[in-house]
């Protein structure tokens, strides 16, 4: 029994440097087939959207999986949207069978419901709720126009779980026209300190009139809570004289969102509150991208104080990418201030065209030159970073997604990058993979000093790779088991179902534990681990 131990120290002892906290072992596959509440059918494009958050306060995390592109009941409405809930349970992970399965009550086409997710606490009760965007929506007001005007729903948690009668409908009549697609994207945090989450939502093709012509250019729009509804909507964009630069078609201003405490400040009266700040990405700036934050008070958002940038501004090298496209927050370096990673997946990288690139921006307790990020620190991650110089390839699009969570327990911050265009296999076409760089505070500083690379059909994940299926399109965190490790969720919409069809989709379960892959590493030629130069 001693050397059996001995040996499983040594054995440990050897990977704990490469460990990143997640493997295949107890991994699950969630799939549109599985659910029995409404029939599965080709194109539906299953976990295209992923969102958790505890909605029955159990003390272990809950899933929803957005459907956007499901056809309703019988298949009878194109793109109406659906949204489906898994409840995790502590000690043992997402339950078998589907909660709550969400949809407009009355279905229309194209809707999209369920094409933005975000879970948080606006009423303060103790359950997270549950925000879905359907930007397609069409509102039927008189005259008016309102194609894909677009709404959200609040679905309110409980100790039952969310609610799924008369939810809260959320829109900006009246503000930045048709086609502006109002909840295309949607982030939570607490923005003025009062321990009630505020929710953002963007309309990245919201319109204003600038001398006589209808300009889509983008409006973020920012609601405090507990009621979402009975307060007027205040709303951010280029056409306001605090933000920078100017109001332009396309520039795609609210795209993503993304929320985090980039300067640790707060309010404490007596109990402690975080002022959240909001990053907005703008991938469309300039055809090159680039990212706005707004820093939190008790005031709520401040303009005055905004942080505008690019790669120029950082340091890097401006050029077409959709910068901004993609954003997630973590605290990577350990200091407790966010950071701030920015995808751009079209980013040609050593001349490879869409390789993609992730930036990584450092926040900081004391202002730096004027700025909460520390500039001088800012790191440009591509999977040469990694793998080296061979490893990026045209169409890769390292920073399709991010996700950040504590995988392995360190208390620092992890980045999940998804590179849907990774072939992956000699011969194979978008088959799709995901990265994990482990946070730390040495050097080098953040994201990246042990990583590892994960793939379908490989090492026990329960999936089989294939072509065109883009594994790793969406990601997310969350602690479905309570173990206090974070688990990832990685989203594959265009998985083939046999039995179904095309692009019926699926999700795959990976579970963070204590020495999860030190114990399951295999060698195997996709799952390796190493320490980055």
């Amino acid at each position: 029994m001693l050397a059996l131990l001995a040996c499983l120290w040594s054995a440990g002892r050897a990977n704990a440097a490469a460990s990143v906290g997640l493997s295949t072992v107890q991994s699950r596959l969630l799939a549109n087939p599985s659910i029995a509440q409404w029939t599965a059918e080709a194109g539906d494009s299953f976990a295209d959207v992923l969102a958790t958050g505890d909605f029955n306060g159990d003390g272990a995390d809950d899933l929803a999986v957005g459907i956007p592109n499901d056809n309703g009941l019988h298949g009878a409405t194109a793109n109406s949207g659906l949204v489906v809930v898994w409840y995790g349970t502590p000690g043992e992970g997402l339950q078998s069978v589907v909660w709550n399965v969400l949809r407009i009550a009355i279905p229309q086409e194209n809707a999209r419901f369920g094409a933005a997710l975000a879970a948080g606490d606006f009423d303060g009760d103790g359950f997270d709720d549950l925000a879905v965007g359907a930007p397609g929506f069409d509102f039927t007001t008189g005259n008016q126009d309102t194609a894909n005007y677009g709404m959200v729903r609040i679905h309110r948690g409980s100790a039952t779980g969310l609610e799924e009668i008369s939810p809260e409908t959320l829109d900006s009549r009246g503000y930045g026209g048709a086609q502006q697609h109002f909840g295309q994207s949607l982030a939570v945090g607490d923005f003025n300190g009062d321990f009630l989450d505020d929710l953002a939502v963007g309309a990245p093709q919201a319109n204003w009139a600038i001398d006589g012509t209808t300009v889509p250019g983008g409006v973020v729009y920012v609601q405090h809570g507990p009621d979402l509804i009975s307060t007027q909507w205040y709303r951010f964009s280029q056409y306001m004289d605090e933000i920078p630069d100017i109001f332009e078609a396309n520039d795609l201003f609210g795209f993503s969102l993304a929320v985090g405490n980039f300067n640790r400040d707060g309010i404490c009266s007596p109990a402690c509150a975080n002022y959240d700040d909001l990053a907005i990405g703008v991938p469309g700036e300039d055809g090159q991208g680039k990212v706005l934050v707004l820093f939190g008070s008790e005031w709520s958002l401040l303009a005055g104080s905004a942080h505008w940038f690019g790669e120029g501004e950082l340091g890097g090298t401006a050029g077409p990418g959709q910068f901004g496209r993609t954003l997630a927050t973590g605290d990577f370096d350990g200091d407790l201030a966010d950071d701030l990673a920015v995808g751009a997946p079209f980013k040609s990288v050593s001349g490879a065209a869409a390789a993609g690139q992730v930036t990584t921006l450092f926040g900081s307790v004391i202002a730096i030159n004027g700025s909460w990020f520390d500039v001088a620190a800012t790191r440009w991650l591509t999977q040469t970073t990694f793998y080296g110089a061979g490893a990026n390839a045209a169409s890769d699009q390292f920073g399709w997604s991010l996700a950040s969570g504590d995988f392995d327990r360190d208390g620092v911050d992890d980045l999940a990058v998804g590179h849907i265009g990774e072939d992956v296999v000699p011969g194979g076409s978008n088959l799709g993979a995901f990265t994990i760089l482990t946070g730390s505070g040495a050097n080098p500083r953040g994201p990246g000093r042990t990583f590892r690379l994960f793939g379908a059909g490989y090492a026990g994940m329960p999936i089989p790779w294939a072509d065109w299926d883009n594994f790793g399109w969406s990601l997310a965190t969350g602690d479905f088991d309570g173990n206090l490790h974070d688990d990832l969720v990685v989203g594959v919409p265009f998985h083939d179902v046999a039995s179904v069809g095309t692009e019926v989709g699926a999700a795959v379960v990976l579970r963070g534990a204590l020495f999860a892959d030190s114990l399951d590493w295999d060698g195997s030629l996709l799952f390796w681990s190493e320490v980055a130069p």
